[in-house]
């Protein structure tokens, strides 16, 4: 997805620990993840962990509650990946729901 694309978004019925894994066919090198809130108002991502191909790890704590207007960016040192695996640990409502732009 890329930013112009907000109407899409990753809903689960799981709750907590539903996962979202993005593979590509290439290495990307990654420094930062942008997530964002679901844009609509009854459900809320706001803690979960990524975790990367090369086996590092990255945790995300309390998002905003704001119907996708800003992202959560988590930042770290540069890194050659082929995915990345993103579980919800808490939020709110029956269906986790967030938006990951590519």
């Amino acid at each position: 997805m890329d930013n112009k694309q907000k109407a899409f978004e990753w809903i689960s019925n799981e709750g907590k620990g539903a996962m979202l894994k993005l593979e590509w066919d290439e290495e990307k090198t990654m420094d930062r993840i942008r997530i964002y809130d679901s844009p609509t108002g009854d459900r809320w991502t706001k803690e979960g962990y990524f975790v990367f191909g090369d086996g590092s790890m990255e945790w995300m704590y309390s998002t905003p509650s704001n119907s996708a207007q800003t992202p959560t960016e988590i930042r770290f040192p540069a890194k050659k990946i082929k995915w990345v695996k993103f579980t919800i640990t808490d939020g709110i409502a029956d269906m986790s729901t967030a938006w990951i732009p590519g």
